[in-house]
């Protein structure tokens, strides 16, 4: 957590992920011990197994969920009308629901027509 303090940029999403639930004899670390360093921490926790398919894509949605709750958070401490994060060139990612209620909210990035946002090639990167 240090290291992540030092060098990530301030309010950098975080949640503590134990590997390899399905392996107890050899954990390290008590389900107990991982729930209050991230209780500590104030971020969540959640046990995975790669193996056994237990939480891996829970850890996923959990840290999406952490990030959209991030920028909701920025953008109304920040007094900023609209919720979203500024990309770049002043690009804006803006949740097209309305103030408030996000379940099943879209998201467009800029202006849909502008020809630099089209895919060329059908390649994301391109």
């Amino acid at each position: 957590m240090h290291e992540i303090e030092r060098f990530a940029n301030p309010g950098v999403c975080k949640i503590l992920v134990g590997n390899k639930c399905d392996m107890e004899e050899i954990r390290k670390v008590s389900t107990d011990e991982g729930a209050e360093l991230a209780r500590h921490f104030e971020i969540p926790f959640l046990e995975t197994s790669a193996k056994n398919s237990i939480n891996v894509e829970q850890s996923f949605v959990t840290m999406s969920k952490e990030i959209k709750k991030n920028i909701q958070n920025k953008a109304v401490t920040g007094g900023v009308q609209k919720t979203g994060i500024k990309f770049g060139q002043g690009n804006f990612l803006q949740d097209a629901s309305t103030a408030g209620n996000t379940e099943g909210s879209t998201t467009t990035l800029g202006n849909p027509s502008d020809p630099k946002r089209q895919k060329s090639g059908g390649a994301c990167c391109q």
